[in-house]
């Protein structure tokens, strides 16, 4: 069994794309967020055997439904840290055996679906797998049979979230498999990277093609 999860926010201004925000505006952020996890939840629709989107706050769960394809379910994110919701999606995921579980952020909305893939893959062999970010954070985590405790002592939203989560692993002796270094879309410069990719695609798909038209439409802060 193979299950994908991803993690969203209600994509309210002033709580989504802080940083992105300073650059665009509030509003624009949050619309852009709300195009990144739609299409998140596009491209990988047919990811996995099973699919659920957890949300946060869980009072904004039914605002989910209109851009929720029918093949995911929905569930809310507990409250806590970072990693204390990963481990509880884990803890949820891997109760049974023979279970195969990989959870994505909404901030890399062309994560391709091969990639998805190859971390499913990779745990027939691997207790964990990781998909370092440019940002030094990842963009992935996946694992496989019992459920270890590799987020407690992380400085999450910081550049050494990869780093000190490699070293968790090495001091528990467990082996992972590192997927491509993907960008996350946190600020302008990362935006603009992703409109640069998307332009040089010499024959993008609709998805790429709507993303662009969202990045245009968003990209820009607009002054009273």
């Amino acid at each position: 069994m193979q299950h994908l999860g991803v993690f969203a926010k209600y994509w309210q201004p002033g709580c989504v794309k802080t940083r992105l925000a300073t650059s665009i505006g509030a509003d624009n952020a949050a619309a852009l967020y709300r195009e990144f996890v739609q299409q998140t939840l596009d491209r990988h629709k047919d990811s996995g055997d099973q699919r659920a989107v957890f949300t946060w706050p869980p009072e904004q769960i039914s605002n989910f439904q209109p851009i929720l394809p029918e093949s995911w379910s929905i569930a809310a994110q507990i409250a806590g840290s970072l990693g204390e919701r990963m481990l509880n999606y884990f803890q949820q995921t891997l109760v049974e055996g023979n279970v195969k579980s990989v959870l994505i952020g909404s901030d890399t909305p062309r994560l391709s679906p091969h990639l998805i893939a190859e971390a499913f893959e990779a745990l027939e062999t691997h207790p964990v797998v990781l998909g370092p970010s440019q940002d030094g954070g990842y963009y992935l985590v996946g694992m496989s049979e019992s459920v270890v405790d590799i987020f407690a002592g992380v400085t999450w939203s910081t550049s050494l979230v990869f780093r000190q989560t490699v070293e968790l692993l090495q001091e528990k002796k467990l082996r992972w498999h590192e997927l491509p270094l993907q960008n996350d879309i946190d600020d302008i410069e990362d935006l603009n990277q992703l409109a640069a990719e998307i332009a040089s695609l010499p024959n993008p798909s609709a998805q790429d093609q709507a993303l662009q038209v969202a990045i245009k439409k968003f990209s820009h802060h607009e002054h009273e």
